[in-house]
C-alpha cells in the first residue's frame, strides 16, 4: 500500500461522534460505524473499493461513506455525524450524501456550505475555498433504535 493511501485510510477513520452534547469514540457509543472508500472512476463515475492493494495518485477522487448504525433500543438524538477531510486531499463539495453537509476549517465549528470569512478592510465576505476545509458534518435529529444513516463524500487527492 502506498504511503499516501495509509494517510488517507487512517485519517478518515478518525470520526468525531457527538451524541447530546458529549464527544464519543465509536467503540465507547451506542452507534456503530462504519466506513468505506471507494476510488471512483473519472471515465463513467462508477466505484470501486479500496483495499491494500488500490494506488492512488494525484487528481484521484475517493469517496468516503460512512453509515452510523443504533445498537441501542432507544432513539438517540444530537448526533452530529462527522467525518474528517485527510490531509493531500480537498473537499469535492459536490454529489455530498444525504445532503449538503456543514463543513469545518479547524475541526471544532461548523456552519453550512459554502463557508464565507469576513474580509478584514472591507468587511466584505468570501468563500472560503474548500481546500481549507478539515472536515464535514451531517446533524442528525434523531436516530431510531436499530435504524441507520449514511454520510458520504468525495475528496480529490492533491498531493504524492
Amino acid at each position: 500500500m502506498n504511503s499516501l493511501l495509509k494517510i488517507l485510510l487512517s485519517g478518515a477513520i478518525t470520526f468525531i461522534l457527538v451524541l447530546n452534547g458529549t464527544t464519543a469514540i465509536a467503540e465507547d457509543s451506542p452507534l456503530d460505524v462504519n466506513l468505506e472508500s471507494f476510488l471512483q472512476n473519472q471515465l463513467d463515475n462508477s466505484l470501486y473499493k479500496i483495499d491494500a492493494e488500490t494506488a492512488v495518485k494525484p487528481g484521484d477522487v475517493i469517496v468516503y461513506r460512512a453509515t452510523y448504525h443504533n445498537l441501542s433500543a432507544n432513539t438517540l438524538s444530537g448526533i452530529a455525524a462527522t467525518i474528517p477531510v485527510p490531509k493531500g486531499t480537498v473537499a469535492v463539495l459536490e454529489n455530498d450524501e444525504p445532503v449538503p453537509p456543514m463543513a469545518s476549517v479547524n475541526g471544532r465549528t461548523f456552519h453550512s456550505t459554502p463557508l464565507l470569512r469576513t474580509l478584514p478592510n472591507t468587511g466584505a465576505q468570501e468563500p472560503i475555498p474548500a481546500a481549507e476545509y478539515v472536515a464535514m458534518r451531517w446533524p442528525v435529529a434523531s436516530l431510531p433504535a436499530g435504524e441507520s444513516f449514511t454520510a458520504e463524500i468525495r475528496v480529490r487527492v492533491t498531493e504524492e
